[in-house]
């Protein structure tokens, strides 16, 4: 595809990061055409940087709604208690969604999740992939799939530098490194 070309596709993600790498997964494994544009290649994103690990009620003392305890008092008074609920109720699935997206997080001797005990946390929810590596070996597995599955579209290193709407809805993005070119998505679809 040349740059002057417009690229189709159902989705854009914009943004390879961890979040990103992931959401563009998730969309592609329900079919969708994907466009993930990178400003950066995929092994310099933040997330590939990152050395804390994730947070998530994963132990059968623990629970959601502790964690949520945990986080709003830590945050004293800086957090929606709304976002807060939803990343609390949603990290220990998302935990193992990344599990069955290939990564490995580092486990006890008895091979389950070692949990960390970390600042503003009650109990043991913290899991690691690779010690200090966790976002690069979080953001490797995930670039990874995601540059061999035949719906992603990886466009590194590009940026998305103005969303064009129809009908109030995203349709397209103008992206550029040496130039700016227009790149619609399928107006039925939100990217």
């Amino acid at each position: 595809m040349s740059a002057s070309e417009p690229l189709r596709v159902d989705v854009a993600v914009v943004g390879a990061g961890a979040a990103g790498l992931y959401a563009a997964l998730t969309a592609a494994a329900e079919g969708a055409r994907v466009a993930l544009v990178s400003r950066s290649p995929l092994a310099q994103t933040a997330s590939y940087w990152a050395q804390g690990g994730i947070a998530a009620a994963l132990a059968d003392d623990d629970s959601p709604e502790l964690h949520v305890r945990d986080t709003l008092t830590a945050a004293r008074d800086a957090a929606r208690a709304s976002a807060v609920g939803v990343l609390c109720d949603e990290s220990p699935a998302r935990v193992r969604d990344l599990e069955g997206l290939g990564v490995s997080f580092d486990a006890d001797r008895h091979g389950n999740l070692a949990l960390g005990l970390e600042g503003g946390h009650s109990r043991r929810r913290i899991v690691h992939a690779g010690g200090a590596a966790t976002g690069r070996r979080i953001t490797r597995e995930l670039s990874a799939r995601a540059a061999v599955d035949e719906r992603i579209e990886v466009l590194e290193p590009r940026a998305a530098t103005t969303l064009t709407t129809h009908e109030g809805r995203c349709a397209g993005w103008w992206r550029g490194r040496a130039g700016a070119t227009r790149c619609p998505c399928s107006p039925a679809r939100s990217c």
